[in-house]
């Protein structure tokens, strides 16, 4: 199954090289980082950064 990913990973690299150059590249780079991290810390720690964005929210508010 690897070296399926691998082909349709090489496929929308070489696309995108094409299609955008280098910059086409790096984008799409940066988009997946983003997404292997969303998929990785947020989701299992979400509940966690929440509570943690609403303590937060709850301390501003009072010291107004």
């Amino acid at each position: 199954m690897s070296g399926t990913k691998g082909a349709v990973i090489g496929a929308i690299l070489a696309a995108a090289c094409l299609q955008w150059g280098f910059w086409g590249i790096f984008w799409i780079i940066v988009a997946a980082i983003i997404g292997m991290v969303v998929e990785r810390w947020w989701q299992p720690n979400r509940e966690n950064v929440m509570n943690w964005l609403r303590d937060g929210k709850r301390q501003i508010n009072r010291g107004r």
